[in-house]
């Protein structure tokens, strides 16, 4: 954690053995940040073919107005 930019760096270093754990590291706090359980983050560390896919809703209606 970088306190002065606050925000969280990941890096690999000469023992990652994984080149793909810095992604996966990346996964589990983007998860974990996005409200999942930290258990269901932690199953991004495990599984290799889990992925997050998100969006963020803006603009909407209700479903009364959408009847009218």
């Amino acid at each position: 954690m970088n306190t002065k930019k606050k925000c969280v760096e990941i890096k690999a270093s000469e023992y990652t053995e994984d080149k793909n754990s810095v992604q996966k590291c990346a996964d589990f706090l983007k998860s974990f940040m996005l409200g999942f359980d930290l258990n269901d983050a932690i199953a991004m560390l495990r599984l290799d073919d889990l992925y997050i896919e998100s969006f963020e809703i803006k603009d909407g209606m209700f479903l009364k107005e959408l009847l009218s």
